[in-house]
Parts: structure tokens; sequence; C-alpha cells
């Protein structure tokens, strides 16, 4: 499980930066929203962020209500991302990404 804290972000860039270190990702990987995808369906494959061994991969963000106001597109791209993940997870049972408000 990986916990992320948004308040602090003022940027996208700072979202990326963050993403990269917590899901261990090359930062140059992860700069567009549709790497970011891309990093998303390889948590579940364990290529990045989590661990085979485990029952799956969680990635909790509190204060998600931060990103819609630096930049509501990409707070829509990522929270579709979320969604097609969590579809996935439906299929597959590999748990992948969360987040919350609070």
């Amino acid at each position: 499980m990986h916990h992320i804290d948004a308040h602090p972000w003022i940027s996208v860039q700072d979202m990326y930066d963050i993403l990269a270190e917590t899901l261990s990702y090359r930062r140059s990987y992860g700069g567009s929203l549709d790497a970011l995808a891309d990093v998303f369906a390889d948590m579940g494959a364990y290529l990045f962020g989590g661990d085979p061994a485990a029952t799956g991969t969680v990635l909790a963000i509190a204060g998600f209500d931060t990103l819609p106001a630096i930049d509501s597109r990409t707070a829509h791209v990522i929270l579709g991302a979320f969604a097609r993940q969590a579809r996935l997870t439906g299929r597959t049972a590999i748990p992948c990404c969360a987040w919350s408000d609070s």
C-alpha cells in the first residue's frame, strides 16, 4: 500500500514527481497522462509499485481534491485511469489504486 498526500501539490509536475518516487518508476516514463495510464496498467502486472507476493497494490491519495483545482482535465483523466484499473481488477483480481479526499 502506498500513501500519498496531495495537499502540498501546487502543479501537475508535483503529482508526476511524487507518483514516480512512490511507485519507483523513472520520472521520464510517466511525464504525460498517456504514460501515467501505462504506469497504472503496469502496476497490475507488478512492473512498478507492487510486490507479486502481495495480494495487490493500493495507491491511496489523500487530498486528491487538490488536483482539480490545479488542472481539472488532468484530475478527470487520472480518475478515468483509476476507474479502468478498478474494472480490470474485477476481472483479474489484482487490486490497484484508490484515492481519498481526506
